[in-house]
């Protein structure tokens, strides 16, 4: 799977700007694909700890 698009990884799924977002859950073999083949890796959780599991 290629994906062209960066991925942001959110705490939530409140997204307060506009613009196309996609929001669904997925398998943990899916994101790993999506984010091994992302161009970039937007990172959006506020919080440390919860920032350093995710990402």
């Amino acid at each position: 799977m290629e994906n062209r698009k960066p991925i942001a990884i959110l705490n939530g799924a409140i997204i307060t700007a506009e613009g196309e977002y996609s929001c669904r859950t997925i398998k943990l073999d899916e994101a790993k694909d999506l984010i091994h083949s992302a161009p970039a890796i937007i990172s959006a959780v506020g919080h440390q700890a919860t920032a350093e599991v995710l990402t």
